[in-house]
């Protein structure tokens, strides 16, 4: 190994800045493929998204493959957080919609709200 230049750093994460700065200046003939250092928000990010049906498959599989402890593991985590579910599930339901004909609904009474003749009058202006 030859030294190409010398530099005062604080820290070795400046260090690694460095070495990534000519890794990227010399990549034809750089010895080091590697990368100095990497962001590991956007390095799983990337991972995952790169991987994403392989990921997906492994779990499908392993869900199928122990379907007992993960509905065992569904069911405990029901009973711990029941009320919590159920009052973020009321709040869904209650949360207040503006429709484009100038009406307003609610989640559970969204298909009700498409057939009353303020919509289907405005739905068939826009048609």
């Amino acid at each position: 190994m030859i030294l190409v230049k010398e530099y005062e750093v604080a820290d070795r994460k400046h260090l690694r800045a460095y070495e990534q700065i000519r890794i990227a200046k010399f990549w034809k003939t750089a010895v080091n493929e590697h990368n100095g250092f990497k962001i590991n928000r956007f390095s799983h990010k990337q991972h995952y998204e790169n991987n994403k049906i392989e990921h997906c498959e492994k779990m499908k599989q392993y869900r199928r493959e122990n379907s007992e402890s993960v509905s065992a593991y569904n069911r405990k985590y029901y009973e711990e957080n029941k009320d919590k579910l159920r009052a973020k599930e009321k709040l869904r339901l209650q949360t207040r919609f503006d429709c484009e004909c100038g009406g307003k609904y609610s989640l559970s009474s969204k298909s009700n709200h498409f057939k009353t003749q303020k919509h289907q009058k405005w739905h068939h202006a826009q048609n």
